[in-house]
Order: C-alpha cells, then structure tokens, then sequence
C-alpha cells in the first residue's frame, strides 16, 4: 500500500513537472498609450534595457510601491 502510494505521488509530480506553462498575460494591462514603459505590467519579466538598469539590488533603491487588485479593490502600499 505504502508502495503504491509513493509511486503515485511520484508519477503526480513528474507528469505536473513535464505539463507546459501557457505565456503569463499582465493581469492589468495599461490602458495607456505613448507611457513609459520602462515600469509598467511586467517590467521585471523583460531583457535588460540599455537605457537604464531597473534590476538593481533592494539597498540601492530609494523608494517602491506595489499595487494589487483584489476582488475589485485595488489596494496601494508604498515605502521609501
């Protein structure tokens, strides 16, 4: 029984391993156009960008804030 049970966690979690991602879409996409896009929907998923260097260690930077929309309520939180 013990046996069985092993194999078929192992076989879950092989089969879910091999199971392809789809592409993330932005969950908000901006509904602007002609923006900076340097910090806006993904940023943090592109190649690095030869005008300015956004993937910098967290001492370094100077302030952030977040942004989440949950049940329809988009909540703020920012620290410097």
């Amino acid at each position: 029984m013990k046996k069985t049970l092993v194999f078929a966690l192992a076989a879950i979690c092989l089969i879910s391993c091999m199971v392809q991602k789809k592409e993330q879409k932005a969950p908000v996409p901006a509904p602007f156009t002609n923006v900076d896009t340097l910090a806006i929907n993904d940023w943090w998923n592109r190649k690095d960008n030869p005008i300015i260097q956004l993937k910098v260690d967290r001492d370094s930077v100077v302030a952030f804030g977040l942004y989440t929309v949950s049940n329809k309520t988009l909540k703020l939180s920012a620290q410097l």
